[in-house]
């Protein structure tokens, strides 16, 4: 007997088709359990993903430089401790499956969607491992210490 799951999906930022998002959510009945946040200040983003679960980054290869780019979404997730769900594009998917950082997709749909979800949230000693992996490899990946690292090697600090 599988116990019926409800989660909110909360989106951050602003773009083109936003209102025809909120629009098309309202006709789904899904204006509750998918909130639209809009834009907010890099603070109140850290605020609002440390009440949250799991980051989810899809990426399409409709820009070609996508895969080179450094997804800073992805590392904000990290440094929150969320497990990530991803697509394969950025080239930071291989970390997320080299270090059990969450679980990476080739394909965006629904059905994918909910089964990395389950998977993720499904099991707590999952969940626990791949949210203390996260914060591990953001600390190990923070800018500050790298910088301060490498400025104490030529002694400028």
């Amino acid at each position: 007997n599988k116990k019926k799951l409800k989660y909110k999906l909360k989106i951050i930022g602003a773009g083109k088709g936003l209102e025809q998002l909120k629009d098309q959510l309202k006709i789904l009945g899904l204006d509750k359990q998918v909130i639209i946040k809009g834009r907010m200040l890099h603070e109140e983003i850290y605020m609002e993903l440390k009440k949250s679960r799991v980051g989810i980054a899809l990426y399409t290869r409709n820009e070609e430089w996508t895969y080179y780019c450094d997804p800073m979404k992805v590392r904000d997730y990290l440094a929150c401790g969320l497990p990530v769900i991803m697509t394969d594009i950025p080239r930071l998917a291989d970390d997320i499956i080299q270090y059990r950082l969450g679980e990476v997709i080739k394909k965006i749909s629904s059905e994918e969607l909910e089964r990395v979800i389950m998977l993720l949230l499904g099991s707590k000693i999952e969940y626990t491992a791949m949210h203390k992996n996260a914060l591990r490899y953001a600390k190990k990946y923070d800018l500050e210490k790298i910088y301060s690292k490498i400025f104490q090697q030529m002694e400028l600090l």
